[in-house]
């Protein structure tokens, strides 16, 4: 039984010390797997933004449009703002002007229209494309709302015509390179 005491001994030390020269191989690969994880969690963190972009100027593509079906899909997502959080849904309606002109409501007209505003500001994509394209789809929001009225079509021609004038003067303040000619000084009037 002497004999074999010792033997037993020799074994747990063997195994001993097998478990303890794997450690640093362990820690290695833990330290490994802990940096691919980090790795891959942070380059998707500074994608998101840009896929969140296109995905929102895509979205915002389809809600800007001037007609039936636009103005549908951008309604359903109004009535439940809860499935599209990542949009600015505020509005103050027709701003200065009457929400309700002569009884006819304008008010989803002007808050499309202010949504399409902000949100394609917020993404960095307020061209005068964009612009032209959201001015068009608020003009036909509101003739869907006239119906035959020729009292209402030419007040929301007004409306219509005050956006158009009231972008040119801010993309003339936004834009102001156009006031330049090709040697740089600006262009006297």
């Amino acid at each position: 039984m002497s004999q074999r005491l010792p033997l037993r001994i020799v074994c747990l030390r063997d195994r001993a010390l097998n478990w303890t020269s794997s450690i640093p191989i362990m820690i290695h690969r833990f330290l490994i797997a802990l940096f691919l994880t980090v790795s891959v969690l942070w380059v998707n963190t500074l994608a998101s933004p840009i896929l969140e972009r296109r995905d929102k100027a895509s979205q915002l593509a389809a809600w800007s449009q001037p007609t039936t079906e636009s103005y549908n899909s951008w309604a359903k997502a109004h009535d439940n703002q809860s499935s599209a959080p990542e949009f600015n849904w505020q509005t103050d309606y027709c701003s200065k002007s009457p929400d309700q002109p002569f009884g006819y409501d304008f008010r989803m007209a002007c808050w499309r229209h202010d949504f399409n505003y902000r949100n394609y500001k917020a993404i960095g994509q307020f061209t005068p494309e964009n612009k032209a394209r959201i001015d068009k789809a608020f003009y036909e929001d509101m003739k869907r709302v006239c119906g035959s009225s020729s009292t209402c079509k030419a007040t929301a021609w007004t409306y219509y015509q005050a956006v158009v004038a009231a972008g040119l003067q801010a993309s003339a303040t936004q834009y102001q390179c156009f006031l330049y000619d090709k040697n740089g000084p600006p262009l006297k009037k």
